[in-house]
């Protein structure tokens, strides 16, 4: 009799053994290589662009608050927060941005188990929960564009990359319990998570309108990927992969000066 079982939360022992992690390393390696060239190649090429124009850059500081739906929601169920960029306009439809985020992630705590009986009576039974969540901070950089829809009103595309520190506040629950068919026998155990670091990538889009004396207001969305994936752990327990992409939606305020 199985009730429904979340593979990534049973221990690395389990089933078919350890996950493989070290078989993506290499692939995760270049593609660091290759968003950080492009990230370089933003810089270069905006640098070139001011040098060549001989009018001070405008620039603008925007403030946002967010929510996201993960992706990977058998581990995480929902994130929201907020952030700060500092944006410089290298001409009339390009721009560069540099950004600082914090977000709260929330995890799934849902209850995973599963258990089996035996004609002599004896039955053994399992469940598995993760409670808590984590702390995030990032800092990105990324490429704005403009497409105008008027005299006030515009649509922006924004893609770009971010480092994700991440501060777990999260445990792994788990029980057995064994029965002979008169008394009930269990045992608990209780370890603190821990989530590495990442990398992701993001693009979004958002309706920008003019409010007058230099303030405007926007509203948007888009999709976050990952680049490199952290690993969550349980101290001995490989618990899998984590994953921070997902859809996300945000509104703010901007400031031009």
């Amino acid at each position: 009799d199985m009730v429904k079982v979340a593979p990534f939360l049973l221990p690395s022992w389990w089933g078919q053994g350890a996950q493989p992690f070290l078989q993506y390393a290499a692939k995760e390696k270049t593609m660091k290589i290759i968003y950080w060239a492009i990230a370089l190649g933003l810089v270069i090429s905006a640098v070139n662009t001011w040098a060549a124009n001989s009018e001070k850059p405008k620039m603008e500081m925007r403030a946002y608050g967010e929510y996201l739906k993960p992706k990977f929601d058998d581990f995480w169920d929902k994130a929201y927060g907020g952030g700060i960029q500092g944006v410089m306009w290298v001409n009339a439809d390009f721009a560069l941005a540099a950004g600082l985020g914090i977000q709260s992630w929330k995890v799934n705590e849902e209850i995973f188990g599963q258990r089996s009986g035996y004609a002599s009576g004896l039955g053994v039974g399992e469940a598995h929960q993760i409670v808590g969540d984590a702390t995030m901070v990032s800092l990105g950089a990324s490429g704005m564009y403009d497409i105008p829809l008027g005299e006030k009103a515009k649509i922006r595309l924004e893609g770009g990359i971010r480092y994700v520190v991440i501060s777990p506040s999260i445990d792994y629950e788990y029980a057995i319990a064994v029965t002979d068919g008169r008394y009930v026998y269990w045992e608990e155990y209780q370890y603190e998570v821990d989530i590495d670091n990442g990398f992701v990538g993001f693009i979004g889009a958002d309706f920008d309108y003019d409010m007058g004396s230099g303030w405007r207001i926007f509203a948007g969305g888009g999709y976050q990927f990952d680049i490199s994936k952290g690993d969550i752990s349980a101290e001995s327990l490989n618990i899998g992969e984590n994953e921070l992409a997902g859809a996300f939606i945000r509104g703010g305020v901007s400031r031009s000066f």
